[in-house]
């Protein structure tokens, strides 16, 4: 069975989702813009509901670039 290597990354405005190979090769790449407030300096916040919605998006859209 071919193996793959997935990264996520949930940054304080994007989450993106990347697929590899094991050979290091980029299979898919997807982001999608979140939203975040700020509701007093140096304090970010962020909607755990929307964060997962939108991880779980990005991650599909890699799977079906990939055809993985």
């Amino acid at each position: 069975m071919q193996q793959y290597i997935l990264g996520l990354d949930a940054g304080n405005t994007v989450i993106k989702a990347i697929i590899f190979d094991t050979a290091g090769r980029e299979l898919a790449l997807a982001a999608r813009d979140g939203h975040s407030c700020m509701p007093k300096p140096g304090h970010v916040e962020r909607d755990l509901g929307e964060l997962w919605r939108n991880a779980v998006e990005v991650v599909r859209q890699c799977l079906d670039q990939s055809g993985i």
